[in-house]
């Protein structure tokens, strides 16, 4: 691996941790369970399915396809409204 590839992948590991520490932090998601809110439930599950499609992108050092499950996993994020 190129020392660009491995700037590539620490940025992207970066933003995924970034986002889920905002978006996808366990008191959201116990409230949201706990309060019975399906839809809210429906997406924190998208985004952790999208987080998980991303870092197997990662490991497969498949960089362009890790960017486009990074800009779904920020759009879903802008979609809480958290």
């Amino acid at each position: 691996m190129t020392t660009y590839q491995i700037l590539q992948e620490a940025v992207l590991y970066g933003l995924l941790q970034k986002l889920e520490q905002r978006h996808l932090t366990k008191d959201l998601v116990c409230r949201a369970i706990l309060a019975g809110d399906r839809r809210r439930i429906r997406m924190f599950e998208r985004m952790e399915a999208v987080g998980h499609a991303m870092l197997t992108a990662l490991r497969f050092h498949d960089y362009r396809r890790a960017v486009r499950y990074l800009l779904v996993f920020e759009k879903l994020c802008r979609r809480t409204g958290d």
